[in-house]
């Protein structure tokens, strides 16, 4: 479960084997009797016993909590040769590097990269062999044009709605100047109307005035 031995630069002390697995230690993790594990073996040797594998104390999973400070600045040091190695990876480097190199290392059978074969295509290791490019540049060119004619058919939707609110609006203007044209007519007639009450009310009063004038005389 651990780490193996024979991928790191040197000799390395015993303090950092699992005493489980008895590999280097791999994502290290201490019991409060603080003995040291790989945090998979732990786990897994948890749930068949409730003890401590070195001193055999009672032990839980709620227990573990990370190693100390100074185990770990020591740890983290360590210098080993990529898991990749056997790929053509040549790269050693610290443990606290370790995993941020092998998710991006060239010669990782799952990280993806250009084909060599000319088409750009990001495919993994395991992909190269079987990857036709002439396949791939076809089923980018088949998604595009379903891309096209999707947009081709909100086009032609949007274009559909504007022609439908463009008939709304001149419906609403002609409205606007029939309501327009009723106002000024009723408008113009209201005055018709005070014109000739007015006409009527003046001639009414000249013809009084006319007889008071006769009256007098």
């Amino acid at each position: 479960m651990g780490l193996d031995e024979n991928r790191f630069i040197g000799s390395v002390d015993e303090d950092f084997r699992c005493s489980i697995c008895r590999d280097i230690i791999e994502d290290p993790i201490a019991s409060y009797c603080e003995h040291i594990f790989c945090k998979l073996c732990i786990n897994e040797w948890l749930q068949k016993e409730s003890s401590c594998p070195v001193d055999r104390k009672s032990l839980k999973v709620h227990h573990l909590c990370e190693p100390n400070r100074f185990f770990r600045n020591f740890y983290l040091k360590l210098e080993l040769k990529c898991e990749f190695e056997s790929n053509g990876c040549e790269k050693v480097c610290k443990i606290e590097n370790l995993f941020c190199h092998q998710n991006s290392c060239r010669f990782n059978p799952s990280v993806k990269s250009e084909s060599e074969k000319g088409c750009n295509a990001l495919i993994t290791k395991r992909e190269s062999n079987s990857h036709n490019c002439v396949e791939y540049l076809n089923n980018i060119i088949h998604k595009q044009n379903e891309e096209l004619l999707k947009f081709k058919e909100r086009e032609s939707e949007y274009k559909k709605s504007i022609l439908d609110l463009q008939n709304i609006l001149r419906s609403k203007n002609d409205e606007i100047n029939n309501l327009q044209q009723q106002y000024s007519a009723s408008k113009f007639h209201s005055l018709g109307m005070s014109l000739k009450l007015f006409d009527n009310c003046f001639g009414k009063s000249k013809i009084l005035n006319n007889n008071n004038f006769f009256v007098k005389i």
